[in-house]
């Protein structure tokens, strides 16, 4: 698990879109999702439900969020 990973997590759960998320940190809507995707797979759970149009928490995306913020 990266600082980028994290960084790309924290970002896309405060904005609900992973383009916001690549805007806010200066990165293609391509490589957020990317990077969100291999901590998923990191973890081995979904930390986002993908809309058409937005993302939203998981429960175990809200779990590691709360983990998160306690760092």
């Amino acid at each position: 698990m990266t600082d980028k990973m994290l960084a790309a997590f924290a970002a896309a759960r405060r904005t609900g879109s992973f383009s916001a998320a690549a805007w806010d940190l200066s990165a293609t809507q391509q490589s957020v999702s990317y990077t969100i995707k291999k901590l998923e797979e990191e973890l081995g759970f979904p930390l986002f439900v993908r809309r058409a149009s937005r993302v939203e928490c998981t429960a175990g995306g809200e779990q590691f969020y709360a983990w998160y913020a306690a760092l």
